[in-house]
């Protein structure tokens, strides 16, 4: 049916622009060949889009964040049925990798949990989430969101180091927000001598937040030209004819104390400005220069698809286009002037809203069972003509300061506005939020200020494809290294066996390259699995030890994540207490019994476990216990502040003076007798080995050498198993200033049928009235839904 519409498309602008080239009626290409061009491009890259909805924006330790993805494709957004795997990861401000999961996707979507942990550090976080053909592009392309967790425990175990850490975050915060920075945009991207031009002006502080201020434009050694200003939104526009020879400035007041003078873009003596305005049912396009135009082309497109080309443009100083909204798709559209040659000279992005994305309402009934209430709660789903609409959604119930709507990101603002532009926009939802005075008109402001950015013309027109060595997916990749006892010197052409423990019939054999090498692709292992990588014997009858890689994607050529603040990030904490601190007393007044001699020096913490303490891995007990350590959930443990925080080195890990990662790793609570973790200074005893610091287990048996000689076991990360909501118990405690709300209920699994409809029930929250139901999702025809509702009062 798209490709009917299409052409009919095409056939009416023929009649009214003769000139529309061949290109688009099926016959020769024209000579800069942009349709053949772009079609290649898009098949060879690929091209996707990821959103992420979570349950809400803020967390505090001890809850759970639910989240689904939505994998489209860029075009047309419709759900991708690819089951190639997913990665989303979570990351703190210091750059360690605090989580990595691996979806596989279901038509389209995937779904499941992170556990916020007791340990988890109050502060800032951030996630990003891509694909394997998305690391073949810079991460601009991945799906990226910032959210802070809430540890009101953590003051109790504030240490000097994270202190500073957090002193010095914050002090770049503050010094962000004390910037200012002015940018002037010219629409289509040029000033030219002599004729006139549409300026935006953006006034923000340096995390993008934008600020009120008045200014006025003067000649560089003359008097005022035109005068602007800017709403609270930092943007503003000035309509302004730069005449020949002269150089001009900006003076800015309000912005800091004083006047701040900016120089404007420089104005070229040749060249051509391009102006675009939405009427109310054409996209009108004037082309003004002050140089011949022969042969130039102008071509817009949407979302990789050519709309509208015309070539051979006529050669006059000012020329009117008019392109008929009817065919365009809802979203973002790029219109550009070319030169002959296919080098694009100017630009401009405009946003056609149709309205015809799906529409979603819904019904609330109370429902009595045995004396308790259940809200029951019907969705329906319909299209721009009120037909039903099949689609794929996820629903969030929240409560706690619900009262107002949101202006975070979406899966509309996200899909059909913030993925397309090369600038990174803040809170993008907020130029759709219809309470706002002319949301239209700011966000026309805003596009003016951005460029195209899901591909480079340059790179489409020369045929730079992007080659990147990334494939998709569909597995768990477990690789590593076979080195001899001593020296660490890998060996080559050995066969390395993998049993996974929990199924020992599931057992996989490869072969390591020259350098000792192995890896096992494509592994179908799901959830945390413990598995037995099993070395050969070599010559003097030694057994090989295993190294292994971080597992789940293995991370090489992936960049660590940078933290980018935003507008609304908040300052980490550095000087509160909390209600359990005390000044910590020396001497062995509440120290527990030495139990064993301590052979490596004293350590920086000791940690004893009882026979009674509930615990079924050593993890457990690092992760409730251990002070400044960070495990992943594949059981990669750093010690936090000994390495770089671009690169993380594990630590010496023994067991009865045994070293090996996977004898520490596979060990049983109720086998050990302590702990003993070494940091810094108190690492003198293992020498470089212990540069990363040391892990040191003592058993209550000691034969683990013999164990030892013939296998190494790992925690590896496989796919990611969903769990069920589960609502909390305590569900009126825990708000405070940076968890302001809470989740009474989440569905990842909801589906509207034939007729548009969908239902889910929770059960409400005695003593509270009022919720707001947060609903995204995909349509079957590609189309994208979003609604919160306000339920009660």
């Amino acid at each position: 049916m798209k490709q009917v519409r299409f052409i009919c498309a095409v056939l009416l602008m023929f009649q009214v622009f003769p000139g529309i080239p061949a290109i688009l009626m099926g016959q020769q290409p024209t000579a800069t060949n942009f349709q053949q061009q772009l079609e290649r491009y898009r098949a060879a890259i690929h091209p996707q889009k990821l959103f992420v909805h979570f349950d809400k924006e803020a967390y505090a330790a001890g809850e759970t964040i639910w989240l689904k993805g939505y994998l489209v494709e860029a075009a047309d957004h419709a759900l991708l049925r690819d089951s190639a795997n997913v990665y989303l990861e979570l990351w703190d401000t210091r750059g360690e990798k605090i989580t990595e999961l691996i979806f596989r996707p279901r038509e389209g979507a995937f779904y499941g949990q992170i556990p916020i942990g007791s340990d988890f550090a109050d502060g800032n976080y951030a996630i990003r989430a891509f694909t394997d053909r998305m690391l073949n592009r810079d991460e601009s392309y991945w799906f990226h969101k910032n959210i802070y967790i809430s540890n009101s425990s953590f003051a109790n175990r504030l240490d000097n180091e994270t202190r500073k850490f957090n002193r010095d975050f914050n002090e770049s915060i503050q010094g962000f927000r004390d910037a200012t920075r002015v940018d002037f945009f010219a629409e289509g991207g040029s000033l030219v001598e002599g004729l006139e031009s549409r300026l935006v002006v953006r006034v923000a502080d340096g995390l993008g937040k934008g600020k009120s201020v008045k200014g006025q434009i003067s000649e560089q050694n003359g008097g005022v030209v035109t005068e602007f200003e800017t709403g609270l939104d930092g943007l503003g526009l000035v309509v302004f004819r730069p005449e020949p020879g002269k150089s001009y400035v900006a003076g800015v007041t309000g912005a800091r104390r004083g006047l701040s003078v900016v120089p404007l873009p420089p104005v070229k003596k040749e060249g051509f400005v391009l102006k675009a305005d939405i009427l109310e049912d054409e996209l009108e396009v004037q082309i003004s220069g002050n140089m011949e135009m022969t042969g130039h082309s102008l071509l817009v497109q949407s979302g990789g698809e050519i709309l509208f080309i015309k070539d051979g443009l006529p050669n006059e100083k000012n020329r009117t286009f008019r392109f008929s909204l009817e065919y365009f798709p809802t979203g973002i559209s790029q219109v550009v002037l070319f030169s002959p040659g296919g080098v694009p000279l100017a630009e401009r992005l405009v946003f056609v809203n149709h309205d015809d994305q799906i529409y979603l309402d819904m019904n609330a009934r109370v429902l009595r069972s045995e004396g308790d209430a259940v809200l029951r709660i019907e969705v329906l789903a319909s299209d721009q003509e009120g037909q039903a609409v099949q689609g794929n959604f996820s629903v969030a119930v929240q409560y706690g300061q619900v009262g107002e709507r949101t202006s975070y990101d979406n899966i509309f603002s996200n899909l059909l506005l913030g993925s397309d532009v090369e600038r990174f926009l803040d809170l993008p939802g907020q130029y759709f939020d219809y309470s706002r005075d002319n949301p239209e008109a700011l966000l026309d402001l805003l596009l003016m200020t951005q460029t195209w950015g899901r591909f480079s013309w340059s790179e489409v027109m020369d045929s730079m494809i992007p080659d990147g060595p990334f494939l998709p997916e569909y597995g768990v990749d477990v690789g590593g290294a076979l080195v001899a006892p001593q020296g660490q010197v890998g060996i080559g052409n050995a066969e390395v066996r993998l049993r996974v423990v929990e199924e020992p019939s599931q057992a996989y054999q490869t072969k390591t390259d020259a350098e000792g090498r192995f890896l096992f692709r494509g592994l179908q292992l799901f959830d945390t699995t413990m598995v037995e990588v099993i070395p050969p014997m070599i010559a003097g009858r030694q057994v090989p030890e295993v190294e292994l890689d971080q597992t789940g994607r293995l991370d090489q050529g992936i960049p660590p994540l940078v933290f980018t603040p935003k507008a609304n990030t908040p300052l980490q904490q550095i000087t509160e207490r909390g209600k359990d601190w005390r000044r910590p007393r020396t001497g062995r007044s509440g120290t527990p019994p030495e139990r064993g001699g301590q052979l490596y020096g004293t350590p920086d913490q000791t940690i004893y476990i009882d026979s009674n303490e509930p615990y079924t891995n050593i993890l457990d007990v690092l992760r409730d216990k251990a002070i400044g350590l960070s495990i992943s959930p594949s059981g990669f443990i750093t010690i936090r502040g000994i390495t770089s925080i671009n690169y993380q080195n594990p630590p010496l890990f023994i067991v009865d003076g045994v070293e090996s990662e996977g004898a520490f790793s596979s060990l049983h609570p109720r086998d050990v007798e302590r702990i003993e973790i070494f940091r810094g200074a108190s690492t003198a005893a293992f020498g470089a080995r212990g540069a990363a610091g040391a892990l040191v287990a003592y058993s209550k048996r000691r034969d683990f050498q013999a164990e030892l000689l013939l296998s190494s076991m790992f925690l590896v990360n496989g796919f990611h198993v969903a769990e069920s909501f589960r609502p909390e118990t305590e569900p009126l405690s825990g708000f405070d200033s940076m968890n302001k709300v809470k989740t009474a209920f989440w569905e990842p699994l909801l589906k509207s049928g034939e007729d548009g409809t969908a239902t889910f029930q929770f059960r409400p929250i005695p003593g509270l009235s009022q919720y707001r139901i947060v609903i995204q999702g995909v349509g079957e025809n590609g189309k994208v839904g979003y609604a919160e509702f306000i339920l009660g009062n």
